[in-house]
């Protein structure tokens, strides 16, 4: 009888978990990259141009790192999509912003690569529901724990 039985390696790395929030999202703002927030950009093949971006209060190029991404609408075309997400980005002062993202995707048999473009605008609503809250810390750690 001849036994398949493969032994796979463990991996015996430490996870590191934070002993309260507050705790986590200072090791966050230390760890996770921060990257200016387009309003806007299109593109072939998902790679964007660099579109226009939003600014602060200061009038300094607005950074975040996107902690949550979810799917409010999808509309399937015969050449494209287009897809609505909401997108929440952590910005350095440690807060939240909440963003509405409509995507168009549209596939161009004469040069055969897919057209996109997105437009991104900020909520009204920055509130944040539980099971978000939730999904945002999730994220900090897991991005804390696989950092390059």
């Amino acid at each position: 009888m001849n036994n398949n039985i493969v032994e796979l390696p463990i991996n015996k790395e430490e996870i590191w978990m934070p002993k309260s929030i507050d705790e986590l999202v200072t090791i966050a703002l230390e760890t996770v990259p921060f990257v200016p927030i387009n309003k806007n950009a299109s593109g072939d093949d998902w790679e964007y141009d660099e579109g226009e971006l939003y600014l602060d209060g200061n009038g300094e190029i607005l950074m975040g790192h996107l902690v949550y991404e979810d799917e409010e609408f999808i509309q399937e075309g015969i050449d494209g999509d287009i897809v609505v997400t909401k997108q929440i980005f952590i910005i350095p002062e440690g807060e939240c912003l909440v963003f509405y993202t409509t995507a168009e995707e549209n596939y161009c048999g004469s040069c055969e690569k897919v057209h996109c473009r997105f437009n991104r605008i900020i909520s009204a609503e920055q509130s944040l529901s539980s099971v978000e809250k939730e999904e945002v810390l999730c994220r900090l750690v897991f991005d804390i724990n696989n950092k390059e």
